[in-house]
């Protein structure tokens, strides 16, 4: 009988209790070889460098797969060939982004937060260019998403608690008037109700005011109506139905809303620059596409002397994962601006939602965190928010994504709401707020 190699055994504990805290160092803190330096040991301190980078692998990898997954709430279908195969492979993909989605915020919205610091000394209120070049586009920043203009299944629009014409109305003029002038919709919203909806509020505002008012819309990868997926070359004839829609000739800025048309990188980017060149759009960009989706696009638009100007995707406290995994970085370096949908977690940050409070309502799936994580990082916003003049843990969560140069677009049913969503603006957190940890026996 073999004899046990102790020591040998001892270093496969240690390792193996390495993996675990270099599994938590990353999610938590972004240093996972602080614990092999612990140790003393450099062939440690070299594993875990290497696991290190297989995990930052890993979370290319959840951004990657939006390619073959489906965002039913923000409107995203897997692509098929054939109508049958499309939709049952739907329903299943569904299934599998509600609880992706469910794993990725237990792992990436721990009970330990992050406040992370700002990223330039300028006023929460300075303009942000989206973009590189004489072409990119200056934006508020801030904007107000447009989903829920017309939205039934998910924001119920027309129902109790739900947007109607008069409150959306309203809501647009507060916005106006507190200098939230990006407006953000998508064909797929409301199937059209929204642009409709915002081009007929567009048409009744003076022209002076008229003047501050920039669109974004989006291109949805398959049909609204039939459901069948989409090329490169239906984005022309989906932008001249949108323009149509909401009274306009041209929009500001136009977006493919996600991965999956039936072309390529370089004949999306091709696709977009037409619709620059022939006036329909001052600037493009995508939404929820990760690094290597967004490369050749960029690439092909950057031939043709356009840049790309903004990638749309989901980004708040709960969700900080274009950060941990790169991808925030990578547009800073490229000049593509972030436009952050879901910023309040589709409610969660207003801190009205709660076991002793309103039940969320159904179908609300962007920013889920496990029972009970919620509570710590409210009650520290909440401390900070009263040293900034009362600021509610919304308008906090908004400033947190300002101060690190991306535009949240919050979603506003109502004039409240909206004013709500501007309190957020004109100040930042400052640099004793930088990094915030609320973690058992542990002071970051």
């Amino acid at each position: 009988m073999a004899v046990p190699n102790r020591p040998a055994t001892k270093c496969r504990l240690i390792l193996l209790w390495l993996l675990f805290d270099v599994c938590s160092a990353y999610m938590l803190h972004g240093t996972p070889v602080l614990s092999a330096q612990r140790i003393g040991c450099p062939r440690l301190v070299s594993a875990c460098q290497q696991m290190s980078a297989c995990f930052r692998t890993f979370h290319r990898g959840l951004e990657q797969q939006k390619v073959s997954l489906v965002m039913t709430a923000h409107g995203h279908s897997r692509q098929e060939h054939s109508r049958e195969e499309h939709s049952e492979q739907a329903q299943q993909t569904r299934r599998i982004w509600t609880r992706r989605t469910a794993i990725a915020g237990a792992i990436l919205a721990p009970p330990a937060y992050l406040l992370s610091a700002p990223a330039s000394s300028s006023a929460a209120s300075a303009s942000v260019k989206l973009g590189r070049g004489g072409q990119g586009l200056l934006v508020p920043p801030m904007g107000v998403g447009a989903w829920s203009w017309g939205d039934q299944t998910t924001w119920g629009y027309g129902t109790v608690g739900g947007a109607n014409q008069e409150s959306i109305a309203e809501a647009y003029q507060e916005c106006i008037a507190n200098g939230i002038t990006l407006i953000d919709t998508a064909e797929i919203y409301g199937n059209g109700v929204s642009e409709t909806i915002l081009g007929k509020l567009l048409a009744a505002t003076p022209p002076a005011q008229r003047s501050k008012i920039q669109i974004a819309t989006k291109f949805f990868p398959s049909d609204p109506n039939t459901d069948m997926p989409r090329s490169a070359k239906e984005l022309i004839p989906a932008l001249d139905a949108s323009l149509k829609r909401l009274q306009v000739k041209q929009v500001d800025l136009y977006q493919i809303h996600g991965p999956g048309l039936l072309s390529d990188g370089t004949q999306i980017g091709l696709a977009l620059a037409e619709a620059v060149q022939s006036g329909r759009c001052k600037a493009v960009g995508v939404s929820n596409f990760a690094l290597d989706e967004m490369m050749p696009v960029y690439t092909a638009l950057e031939k043709q002397g356009i840049p790309l100007a903004s990638n749309q995707i989901e980004f708040s406290l709960l969700r900080q994962l274009p950060k941990t995994g790169g991808l925030l970085a990578a547009c800073n370096d490229l000049g593509i601006g972030i436009l952050a949908y879901s910023p309040l977690g589709m409610g969660r940050l207003t801190g009205k939602y709660g076991p002793t409070k309103k039940k969320l309502p159904i179908g609300r799936t962007f920013g889920r965190v496990p029972a009970g994580t919620l509570d710590p990082l409210l009650a520290r916003m909440r401390e900070i928010g009263a040293k900034h003049g009362e600021k509610t843990p919304a308008q906090v969560a908004l400033n947190w994504l300002i101060c690190n140069s991306v535009v949240p677009i919050p979603g506003a049913k109502n004039a409240q709401q909206a004013r709500d969503n501007a309190g957020a603006l004109g100040w930042r957190l400052t640099s004793d707020e930088v990094c915030v940890r609320e973690r058992q026996n542990e002071s970051v």
